[in-house]
């Protein structure tokens, strides 16, 4: 079905949607197979609107990155933690220049970060004017999403996606290179509301745009609405940070089985072990932990081998 997905992709923008239309007609038993007569509808109206299927657009739009190698403007970064430490590194990778480092107003210390004097916005404002604001951290806070709605308002805020620890970058080249993929599993969701996320989502992730992360909003009830949870859940917490999406699970069940919550940043877990400390049932996790000990065990594993073998 990729196979026959990208073939016809290609064919409707080479021969025209006459053809591919005629295309189907002819095909539609073998098609069909691969996809609903629904989606073969949203394919034909992507079509259309031209440019490509769906993210081929993209490909020619002007990335985060880009845009924040060539605006004029002062760079600020907003944001201390482990998420500013990756867009650092990828600016030096790509030579953009900071001229500051910013928190909110509040949040302001006498500290340093990556060798810059972290200051307040206002006072930024008050020293230089206008800057652009690149988002570096991440918040489900209703007040801070509002704040940074407000300063979006007055100055331009982008946010280039960056995965926290080692993976790609998801730019143009991700994209160039996962193209089909991306577009295929957009087909296969089956529903509108899921595909006008995943839509919003890869277009944030290349344009670092948030309204179109604002554009595909949810209530966070909604998913647990989905889940219905019982009484006897086991939870697992895959980057569990603090704590607070396991706090989030016990808002919405009264009893559970069990709660592994899993964080790989050393400093966070001690934080995520006073969090938890007085659940019952509940195991943090540190990952450095787990990789280590299972590793004592593949090293013990290769020791026992060679014994047995009488290799010295």
């Amino acid at each position: 079905s990729n196979y026959g997905y990208r073939r016809y992709r290609y064919e409707a923008k080479e021969k025209g949607i006459i053809e591919l239309i005629l295309k189907f007609k002819k095909h539609l038993l073998f098609y069909s197979k691969c996809f609903s007569f629904f989606v073969l509808c949203d394919i034909i109206y992507k079509v259309l609107k031209g440019g490509g299927v769906l993210f081929e657009d993209l490909l020619t739009t002007e990335s985060s990155w880009e845009f924040l190698k060539n605006t004029p403007l002062p760079i600020a970064v907003y944001g201390t933690g482990n998420g500013a430490d990756r867009v650092f590194e990828e600016f030096e990778h790509l030579g953009i220049t900071v001229s500051a480092l910013v928190a909110s107003d509040g949040f302001v210390r006498s500290r340093t970060f990556r060798g810059f004097e972290v200051k307040s916005i206002s006072g930024l404002e008050n020293e230089i004017g206008d800057f652009v604001i690149a988002l570096a951290f991440a918040s489900p806070l209703t007040e801070v999403i509002e704040n940074i709605k407000s300063l979006s308002l007055r100055h331009k805020v982008i946010m280039p996606s960056v995965p926290v620890y080692e993976s790609d970058i998801f730019n143009k080249d991700f994209l160039k290179k996962h193209i089909d993929e991306i577009e295929l599993a957009y087909f296969h969701l089956a529903d509108e509301q899921s595909r006008k996320v995943f839509e919003n989502i890869i277009r944030f992730q290349i344009t670092g745009d948030l309204n179109y992360c604002f554009n595909c909003e949810s209530e966070k009830d909604e998913a647990f609405e989905i889940l219905n949870l019982g009484d006897n859940e086991s939870f697992l917490d895959l980057g569990a940070y603090r704590g607070d999406t396991v706090d989030e699970f016990l808002k919405y069940t009264k009893s559970y089985k069990k709660i592994v919550a899993v964080e790989p940043d050393t400093r966070t877990f001690k934080k995520l072990q006073l969090n938890c400390e007085n659940l019952e049932n509940c195991m943090p996790k540190s990952s450095y932990k787990i990789l280590q000990d299972n590793f004592y065990k593949y090293i013990k594993g290769i020791l026992n081998t060679f014994k047995a073998l009488n290799i010295s």
